[in-house]
């Protein structure tokens, strides 16, 4: 196993991500970034060559999931927040996707300390279209919400 590094090079990162065909998306004005990977089989190898360590989260790949999203911790100074789609997924599959963003909001704005209640809960609304937008627009070439 490879030394996992205090931080991440953002910009080394981007770079590597591209070349693997995992695009960013940042969520502003958090400014979080949330790496999306096409295909659970092969989300644990890109990983590894995108970050240089392995995962710390299951791929999940015997569940035969949809995907999945979560923080990966391995590099603590630098939580890399991943959504990844199973490529036994339908061709756009929506439903799973708002899912998927939902988990996103909550873990995201809760890394951010915003609290979720009836008097503060339009920016979760706010949050997670802007991530559906972003997976439709990036990962499958749609066109996103205005």
């Amino acid at each position: 196993m490879s030394e996992i590094p205090v931080d991440i090079d953002r910009k080394q990162a981007h770079r590597k991500a591209k070349r693997e065909g995992v695009p960013v998306l940042r969520i502003e004005p958090w400014g979080a970034e949330i790496y999306l990977f096409k295909g659970v089989a092969s989300y644990g190898e890109r990983f590894e060559r995108i970050f240089g360590h392995p995962s710390s989260m299951e791929s999940y790949e015997e569940y035969e999931v949809g995907g999945f999203f979560g923080v990966d911790r391995a590099s603590p100074a630098a939580s890399v927040w991943v959504l990844v789609i199973s490529e036994i997924a339908p061709e756009y599959p929506e439903e799973f996707i708002w899912h998927e963003a939902l988990h996103a909001t909550f873990m995201i704005l809760d890394n951010y300390g915003v609290a979720f209640d009836v008097e503060n809960h339009e920016v979760f609304n706010y949050t997670q279209a802007q991530i559906v937008s972003g997976v439709r627009e990036k990962l499958y070439g749609l066109e996103g919400f205005r």
